[in-house]
């Protein structure tokens, strides 16, 4: 019942909608901004604001947000009127050519309307404001993106397999097989566990650290392979 309730009311948290998820800014064919498009799906105003932030990805797929000049976005301050739409500028700042494709978070975030008064608008109950983090990709001339497995650890009933992306762009997986090899004999991770990581990315230069059950007592000095689809 709870599930049906939440499926009912989940329409009314969506105030407005910012698209497409992902851009490209192709500085090699003397591309020098993108776009992204704002929708107020209310019958109310909404404010808006727009940030650019450099995206770094750490070994548990958690993100640093540091602050850019790489790129700029425009405006960077809204109001949407109900019904209405309005283009979102992300302009191209850096260098005119990169070695490693650089990534970037554009982040529309609802904020709560100010009032003539000074006050913030309540209708004294919950509010959801939302919150979107859009991406834009940056490649360099010749992308080529190189997926492997460098090692894995056992801690006790657990594998923590070790994936680097030494190429120059990001890279999806799909459809991921991890196999562990030694003197003719070879262990798997289930596919139950590897469906999970089906749709990851992995930045280019980065290294991500997975963890599964050790359900096959898998040991500690076998060779580690993986193979996969490119999406």
């Amino acid at each position: 019942m709870k599930q049906l309730v939440l499926l009912v009311f989940l329409p009314l948290l969506f105030s407005f909608t910012f698209r497409p998820t992902t851009q490209t800014i192709d500085i090699n064919k003397k591309q020098k901004s993108t776009q992204f498009l704002i929708e107020n799906t209310t019958d109310e105003i909404i404010p808006v604001t727009v940030k650019g932030f450099l995206r770094l990805q750490k070994s548990d797929g958690k993100e640093d947000l540091p602050v850019t000049n790489d790129i700029s976005v425009f405006p960077p301050q809204l109001i949407i009127s109900p019904g209405e739409r309005k283009t979102i500028r992300v302009d191209w700042k850096g260098p005119s050519s990169l070695e490693v494709e650089r990534v970037y978070r554009v982040v529309a975030e609802q904020v709560p309307l100010k009032l003539k008064n000074g006050n913030k608008k309540d209708s004294g109950g919950i509010k959801m404001l939302l919150k979107y983090m859009n991406v834009v990709y940056v490649p360099p001339k010749n992308p080529s993106s190189k997926l492997e497995a460098i090692k894995y650890e056992v801690k006790g009933e657990w594998i923590n397999v070790h994936l680097r992306n030494s190429g120059n762009v990001h890279q999806y997986i799909k459809n991921l097989n991890i196999n562990f090899e030694k003197n003719g004999k070879t262990f798997s991770i289930s596919r139950k566990q590897l469906d999970k990581l089906n749709g990851q990315n992995i930045l280019a230069k980065t290294t991500r650290v997975f963890k599964f059950k050790n359900t096959l007592k898998i040991p500690s000095n076998y060779k580690v392979s993986i193979k996969f689809d490119k999406i």
